[in-house]
């Protein structure tokens, strides 16, 4: 794991800027932290610089920064041409020795968790409109969910080796975002816990490297 003091990071999807401001915590005087999202929705504004954006590309020169976080953002750029671009961008931006935490929900959930239906991610993207507007939840299926194997095959085209250490990024993730309550006590869970509940576990993580 790349150590984060001193580190340049960017992390894309502000949303409070909860994470953001507790990365800038420990990258320490010596770090630098950026951030972006297409709104502004910060409760949380200290310690990090952020933009608001509009245009997938990334504001910033090639290979700028040393630790990238795409933290449940990919489903919200597009389809598979914007997903594509989403990844190639980040790569253009990370250094040659730099590290992308990139996790998402997968398209397989049963429960979707953007609009809390059953089976919503499954259905054709037509039919998932319908069942949202009959639902009285939304009218268009705004969401690109992508299956486990469809994000592999895109992260190894865009020109990234990845590990999918699902245990130590929860631990990441729960050092970051400090999290309280029943999210606090899955994260942190003894090793063979986790591993009791792997198969329910509903997010991607993917922890990537340039190849």
């Amino acid at each position: 794991m790349r150590p984060w003091k001193g580190a340049r990071v960017l992390d894309i999807g502000t949303g409070a800027g909860v994470i953001a401001h507790t990365i800038a915590q420990k990258v320490g005087a010596e770090g630098e932290v950026d951030s972006l999202d297409i709104g502004d929705e910060r409760v949380e504004t200290d310690g990090y610089r952020f933009q608001q954006v509009t245009d997938p590309r990334l504001p910033f020169s090639d290979k700028t920064f040393d630790i990238i976080l795409s933290n449940h953002v990919i489903e919200h750029v597009g389809d598979t041409p914007e997903q594509n671009l989403h990844v190639a961008e980040i790569r253009r931006v990370l250094k040659d020795d730099g590290l992308l935490y990139l996790a998402t929900a997968t398209r397989w959930l049963v429960m979707e968790p953007h609009y809390h239906l059953p089976f919503l991610s499954w259905f054709p993207r037509p039919l998932a409109g319908v069942y949202l507007r009959v639902t009285r939840r939304g009218r268009d299926y705004d969401c690109y969910l992508p299956s486990h194997r469809r994000l592999r095959q895109l992260l190894a085209d865009t020109g990234f080796r990845w590990k999918e250490p699902v245990f130590e990024a929860m631990r990441l993730m729960a050092e970051i975002e400090q999290p309280t309550g029943m999210t606090k006590r899955i994260l942190t869970a003894p090793e063979p816990v986790l591993k009791a509940i792997r198969p329910a576990i509903p997010t991607i993580i993917f922890l990537a490297r340039k190849a």
